[in-house]
C-alpha cells in the first residue's frame, strides 16, 4: 500500500491534537516525550483550551494552524479524531498517528469511524487508529504516551518490531535492558490504512534491520503480507512471528482488542509457513530466539554440544534438545581424548559432557573444554548452563565465558533457569551478547529455529548495528 513513509518517519513540523499540561493524561505526555527523544523540527499544540502548552503554541484546531504540518499526533476522543484528521486532509497534511481508541474494536458505530479514517488514505497516510504509537529506536525518536520513556532506555540494533498491540511490544522492548537492540517498533492497531504487511515491506529495505519479530493478531491482506515475507527474505531478513488469539477464548480477545477477524490458525500458520517465517508460541520463545539470532546469525554446521557441571543437568538438557529435534552432536574420539586428560575420571568426555563440580573450584577447566569442544568440526553451537545460584562463582564463570568468547571459533551461549541467579553475573553476559537463556524449553525452541534455518546470501547482509 502506498505510504508517505518520509512524512511519517522524518517530519519536519508535528502538532499534537489534544496535547495537554496534564501529564497523568496520556494526551499530556506525547508533547512531552517528543521533546524528550530530542525532535528538533517545529512543534504545534492543538487544544481549544490552551494558548500554549509547556512552551509550545497551541491553537484550537488544525484549521488554525500557521503552516501545514507534516504529520499530525492524534490522541483526543474518537469522533473528535476522525474530525481532526479530516481537517488536516483538507489543509494538505501528509501523515497522521491515530493513538485514539473507540474504533472499530468497539462495534458499528466505532467501525463507521474507522471508515471515513481509511476514506482519507491513500492520499493521506494514516498509522493506527487504537495504537501506542511507534518507537524509531535507532533515530532516537518515539511518538509515545508511554510515562516511563527515557531516551537513556534506548538500545539500538538489528531486530524491527511489528505488533498490533501495545502491552506485549513494549515486554519485548523491554528486553533492551537485558542486551537486545532494535531498530524500529511499529503498533499498528486497527489497521485503517497502513497495515503490518506494509511496515514488513518497509523493514525488508531497511539496511539497519536483520532481524523481524512480529506479535500477530491478524492478516488484513494475507497475500500482500506473504508478499512483503518474500521480499524481506530475499533482502536476507530472518522473520520470527507470534500468534496470538490461535483459541476461541483468544480469538474472542483479539476481536475485542483490536476489532480483528483473522484466519484460522491453521491459515494462519500456512501463510507463515509459506512466507518463511518461523513461528514461536509464546514471549519466552520469541526473546529466546531473537537473543539467539542476534547474537548469531550464522548457522553453522554441525548439532549442539552441552558442557555441564551438573550430570543430571545435562541429561535434562538432552532429553529437552531430542524434543524439540536439535542435533546433538557426536564428539570425535580425539575430542574425548583430549577432555580426559585434564578433567576428573569420574566426569563424562561424550555429549552432553560432564565436566563435575570440579569446575566450581577450577573455572579454568571450563575454558579448556570450550576450546577443545568448540574444534570439533561436529559442534555447530556450545550450550553452558549454570543450574542453580553459586554467587561468587557464577559471576567467575560468566567472566570467563565473555573472556574466552572472541577466541572460540564456535557460537556459544548460556543457561541459567534458576530465578536467583545473580544479576551482576546476568549483566555481564547481556553486556557481552552472550545469549543467556533462563527458560529450558523456549531455549531448546530456539535452538531449533537456528538450526533449521537456511543462512541469507552473505551479499544479502545488511550492518550490523552494535548496540550502544
Amino acid at each position: 500500500m502506498t505510504a508517505d513513509w518520509d512524512a511519517l518517519l522524518s517530519p519536519r513540523s508535528i502538532a499534537v491534537v489534544g496535547a495537554s499540561p496534564q501529564r497523568e493524561k496520556f494526551s499530556g505526555r506525547i508533547l512531552h516525550n517528543l521533546r524528550l527523544s530530542g525532535f528538533s523540527g517545529t512543534l504545534f499544540a492543538v487544544n481549544p483550551k490552551y494558548r500554549e502548552v509547556d512552551g509550545v503554541p497551541s491553537f484550537p484546531s488544525v484549521t488554525d494552524l500557521p503552516l501545514t504540518p507534516d504529520l499530525l499526533l492524534v490522541a483526543i476522543p474518537a469522533r473528535g479524531a476522525v474530525e481532526a484528521v479530516e481537517e488536516g486532509a483538507r489543509r494538505g497534511v501528509r501523515a497522521a498517528v491515530i493513538l485514539s481508541g473507540g474504533f472499530a474494536e468497539t462495534g458499528p458505530e466505532g467501525q463507521a469511524l474507522q471508515e471515513r479514517l481509511s476514506s482519507l488514505s491513500p492520499a493521506m497516510t494514516l498509522y493506527g487508529p487504537n495504537c501506542p504509537g511507534l518507537w524509531q529506536v535507532q533515530k532516537g525518536l518515539v511518538y509515545s504516551f508511554s510515562e516511563d520513556f527515557r531516551p537513556e532506555i534506548l538500545r539500538p540494533g538489528p531486530i524491527g518490531l511489528i505488533t498490533q498491540g501495545g502491552a506485549l511490544g513494549r515486554t519485548v522492548l523491554d528486553a533492551m535492558e537485558e542486551g537486545l537492540g532494535f531498530s524500529y517498533w511499529f503498533s499498528t492497531g486497527n489497521e485503517a490504512h497502513l497495515e503490518a504487511a506494509d511496515f514488513l515491506r518497509f523493514l525488508a529495505g531497511d539496511r539497519e534491520t536483520r532481524l523481524v519479530a512480529m506479535i500477530l493478531e491478524g492478516l488484513k491482506n494475507p497475500k500482500a503480507f506473504l508478499q512483503a515475507a518474500k521480499e524481506a527474505k530475499a533482502q536476507g531478513k530472518e522473520l520470527l512471528a507470534l500468534p496470538v488469539g490461535v483459541t476461541e477464548p483468544g480469538l474472542s480477545g483479539v476481536r475485542k482488542h483490536t476489532g480483528k477477524d483473522r484466519p484460522r490458525p491453521e491459515e494462519l500458520s500456512f501463510w507463515l509457513k509459506e512466507g518463511g517465517v518461523l513461528e514461536v508460541a509464546d514471549l519466552e520463545e520469541l526473546l529466546s530466539a531473537l537473543r539467539l539470532f542476534q547474537a548469531y546469525p550464522q548457522r553453522e554446521k554441525g548439532g549442539l554440544a552441552i558442557l555441564s557441571f551438573s550430570g543430571g543437568t545435562g541429561a535434562l538438557l538432552a532429553d529437552a534438545a531430542h524434543r524439540e529435534g536439535v542435533p546433538l552432536s557426536c564428539l570425535s574420539s580425539r575430542t574425548q581424548d583430549a577432555l580426559a586428560s585434564f578433567l576428573p575420571s569420574f566426569g563424562s568426555y561424550r555429549n552432553p559432557v560432564d565436566l563435575t563440580t570440579a569446575v566450581l573450584g577450577d573455572p579454568e577447566l571450563l575454558l579448556r573444554a570450550l576450546h577443545v569442544v568448540a574444534e570439533d568440526p561436529e559442534v555447530a553451537f556450545i550450550l553452558v548452563p549454570l543450574p542453580h545460584r553459586l554467587d561468587r562463582v557464577d559471576a567467575i564463570i560468566s567472566q570467563e565465558i565473555m573472556a574466552a568468547k572472541p577466541l572460540l571459533p564456535k557460537p556459544l551461549g548460556v543457561i541459567a533457569p534458576s530465578p536467583s541467579f545473580p544479576r551482576e553475573a546476568a549483566f555481564t553476559l547481556y553486556d557481552g551478547t552472550v545469549p543467556l537463556f533462563r527458560h529450558i524449553p523456549s531455549a531448546m525452541k530456539a535452538l531449533s529455529l537456528w538450526f533449521q534455518r537456511e543462512n541469507p546470501p552473505s551479499h544479502l547482509e545488511v550492518k550490523r548495528v552494535e548496540p550502544r
